[in-house]
């Protein structure tokens, strides 16, 4: 466990230096070109960085492990902090699309195309560069932290190349006399247009958090190989009834079993009880859980 959060760290520390320099590039030259878009962009990776630091600091509090103070870890961070990140997220959202809606409505904006053009391929294929990176390592088993760091630079891959597409089409139409009145209100277009598409991301990705917070069943495919080795052992040890609570919280499973055994119940010593914790443990033994396995004569202990 302690070498995959000194993996996250590391990971999150080159995503803070990508989205500094991203942050910085965008702000400059949004102002420079007077384009909303741009400007969204390096606020979007100025507010990453915030982001990608509070997340690595929360990787480095839960590597301090203090078993007096708290007793069942620090998992419960790691949903707060996307909670944080994905509302600051749906905030700047909401409020760059209420700014292109007003621009939209004031005669739009005038920008510098080509110099708008030449960034916009640079960010495009520079964000799709680390958002890459950060799937390849998602995929090798790293927390939720670091998926919540791919999505961002998903997103804003998405948005560098949908705004790369805009400024293509606005350059288009400076070739069509027909056409040119209308490109002052790509810029905010193209900011709506995303705005809009995202959007329901941070919504999603609360949502999730919120689950792990209040802890509900997961969506996890060990879910259904827990409840059937219960049930083969109830079975085979003549087990009258069991109840199994499963919630994830962070990287970690919880997983809590109760047995209702009555006298005909084949669990008669602690050894026999700890055979039973055993072969749960070994459906679970690759992934980070806490598991109590209890049993009960009586059904009232176990509801």
């Amino acid at each position: 466990m302690k070498s995959k959060q000194q993996d996250d760290q590391r990971i999150l520390l080159i995503s803070v230096i990508a989205a500094i320099i991203f942050a910085v590039a965008g702000m400059v030259w949004g102002l420079i070109l007077s384009s909303q878009i741009i400007l969204f962009d390096g606020l979007y990776s100025l507010i990453s960085v915030a982001l990608s630091l509070l997340s690595l600091y929360s990787v480095s509090y839960m590597k301090k492990k203090d078993w007096r103070k708290y007793p069942f870890g620090k998992e419960m961070i790691q949903p707060l902090v996307i909670i944080v990140r994905y509302s600051v997220i749906l905030i700047l959202v909401i409020a760059s699309l209420i700014a292109a809606i007003f621009s939209l409505f004031t005669g739009g904006r005038e920008i510098l195309l080509n110099s708008a053009l030449v960034y916009t391929i640079f960010a495009s294929f520079a964000c799709y560069v680390v958002y890459f990176w950060l799937k390849r390592k998602e995929a090798k088993g790293s927390s939720g932290l670091v998926t919540a760091e791919k999505n961002q630079w998903m997103m804003d891959t998405y948005i560098s190349f949908g705004v790369l597409l805009g400024f293509a089409l606005a350059k288009g139409m400076t070739q069509i006399d027909s056409l040119v009145k209308f490109v002052p209100y790509a810029d905010p277009a193209m900011v709506t247009i995303v705005s809009i598409v995202f959007i329901k991301v941070p919504f999603l990705e609360i949502k999730d958090a919120l689950n792990e917070i209040l802890e509900k069943k997961p969506d996890h495919p060990l879910v259904e190989p827990i409840e059937n080795k219960v049930k083969e052992i109830e079975k085979q040890y003549r087990i009258k009834e069991s109840f199994v609570r499963l919630t994830k919280v962070g990287e970690q499973l919880w997983i809590e079993i109760d047995f209702v055994v009555t006298k005909d119940t084949m669990v008669k010593s602690i050894d026999d009880q700890d055979q039973v914790r055993e072969e749960i443990a070994r459906v679970v033994k690759d992934t980070p859980h806490w598991l109590t396995v209890s049993f009960t004569g009586k059904r009232k202990w176990a509801i």
